[in-house]
């Protein structure tokens, strides 16, 4: 069975749960969000149940999940996904991910029938809803400016996992306004204005507090900008300051 709430919840994801256990069958979710999926392990254990998250491909950052019980575990393969290859006409430019994302979205769907757009140098994937594969392909022609081809793939692609880019910061503490402020190259002031709007999660999860203390392996997914990969934190230089290493996943 498949959840079609398009307002995902704490409350709806229990549901889910709930629904699998007393069924005795296979309950999915839609997309989740990485913050939503964070729920995901403690409600399967207060359900007593069983659960896997899958997006389409490894690393996938959206995900739907699972819940089962021990009789019935699903295969990757059984995962309500599809996928879609774009593919630009002869001529054209390649859209990138927000012009993709927006132009789907503009038929009317919501964000939860989508999974991961994947951009690379030649062509696209767009992970959704399997009853949603035909809707996309019908519905749009164009994105932006650009005529594009849509293929619907037979298998799910293998894709690999999403480098970054490598940067090396030194901040004077390893408060969170100062790593972004260093990250993104904001002031301080920016960078402290975002976290107080609620624009920062850290760990997929809504942070307000500009000096938290950032440890390795955190993740600040920056809304309007991207995502932060804390990857390394060095010993204090000479003059006090903390060195760090980053991998940045920054919009384009």
């Amino acid at each position: 069975c498949l959840m079609t709430n398009p307002d995902i919840s704490i409350e709806h994801i229990k549901d889910v749960a709930l629904k699998a256990v007393k069924r005795g069958i296979v309950c999915y979710t839609l997309f989740l969000s990485p913050a939503q999926a964070a729920m995901v392990k403690s409600i399967a254990y207060k359900n007593d149940c069983f659960y896997k998250c899958f997006g389409g491909y490894d690393y996938a950052e959206r995900t739907i999940a699972a819940f089962y019980d021990q009789y019935n575990e699903p295969q990757f393969m059984d995962f309500p996904i599809g996928c879609i290859k774009i593919i630009p006409a002869p001529n054209n430019t390649l859209p990138n991910h927000r012009q993709i994302m927006g132009t789907i979205l503009s038929q009317g769907l919501k964000r939860d029938v989508l999974g991961d757009i994947v951009v690379t140098e030649d062509s696209a994937y767009v992970f959704c809803s399997d009853n949603m594969l035909d809707y996309i392909c019908s519905n749009v022609q164009r994105i932006g400016n650009t005529s594009v081809n849509f293929e619907i793939m037979d298998i799910l692609p293998r894709l690999d996992k999403k480098i970054g880019q490598a940067k090396r910061i030194t901040v004077s503490s390893p408060r969170l306004d100062a790593v972004l402020s260093s990250a993104l190259n904001l002031s301080r002031s920016k960078a402290a204005l975002l976290v107080s709007q609620g624009m920062v999660n850290l760990n997929h999860i809504e942070e307000k507090r500009p000096d938290l203390k950032i440890n390795v392996g955190d993740i600040l997914s920056i809304r309007g900008y991207g995502r932060v990969q804390i990857n390394d934190i060095g010993t204090p230089t000479k003059k006090n300051r903390l060195p760090m290493e980053l991998e940045l996943f920054i919009n384009k």
